[in-house]
């Protein structure tokens, strides 16, 4: 996946949204008010393809069925997850095909993990879980005054690389206090990669100015935040 756009979806993103739904694309780098995914480090965003586009649409569509929504919402997270994915260390492999053919592939490292930022963080869970079938997942429930609640994780989780579960980046001030508790009990920065589906510049600034070596990946970095994603997955709207 390019963290940049190129100058075709440049067109039709400004075809489908308005400069205030979305960050603009000007000479291959997204761009929100005077900021520009180029000034940051660490930051993958999925490619800005008509079916991405089409998922985002669907997803903030007031009119959109819980079933819409919820399959929609799927697809979108299945992607993200992906993509970290791609990511992560990978060593050589030697497998033998049924043709009895050497094919050099890869593999990844063991040792990763993902931890879901509760509630919202658990809609990403089913996708993590189909891409990695053994993975191990933990909790961290973080309060609307930023305080950590309850955290379940792996007792050797400073060993490993972790995959932030979070939906929404709008303030980052939750994620924030996450990534504290993660790094407190050892987690290097580096280690950690914080999969959004929708961020804002706001929310991937603050986290990169108190962990600068967080890796972030999202699907849409934009103001217009789908606030009501949480409720709506779950079915409590």
């Amino acid at each position: 996946m390019s963290v940049v756009s190129s100058p075709d979806d440049s067109a039709q993103m400004s075809h489908h949204a308005s400069p205030r739904e979305s960050p603009s694309v000007r000479d291959g780098s997204i761009e929100s008010g005077t900021e520009s995914l180029s000034d940051f480090d660490r930051v993958v965003l999925l490619e800005q393809k008509d079916s991405l586009r089409e998922l985002h649409t669907i997803i903030r569509d007031r009119s959109s069925s819980n079933a819409d929504f919820v399959f929609h919402a799927d697809r979108l997270i299945r992607q993200v997850v992906e993509e970290g994915l791609n990511h992560l260390p990978i060593t050589p492999v030697d497998v033998i095909t049924p043709d009895n053919v050497v094919y050099t592939g890869i593999k990844f490292v063991r040792g990763n993990c993902a931890i879901a930022v509760s509630r919202s963080g658990e809609a990403m869970e089913l996708a993590v879980r189909q891409c990695c079938k053994s993975i191990r997942i933990g909790k961290i429930l973080v309060d609307e005054k930023n305080k950590v609640l309850y955290t379940r994780w792996m007792p050797d989780i400073a060993e490993r690389r972790v995959l932030l579960l979070y939906p929404l980046l709008h303030t980052g001030s939750a994620l924030v206090q996450a990534i504290h508790e993660l790094v407190h009990q050892g987690v290097d920065q580096e280690n950690i990669y914080l999969l959004s589906m929708f961020s804002t510049f706001g929310g991937i600034r603050r986290v990169h100015r108190a962990f600068p070596l967080v890796n972030i990946i999202t699907s849409d970095i934009s103001d217009d935040v789908p606030f009501h994603f949480t409720m709506k997955y779950f079915g409590t709207d």
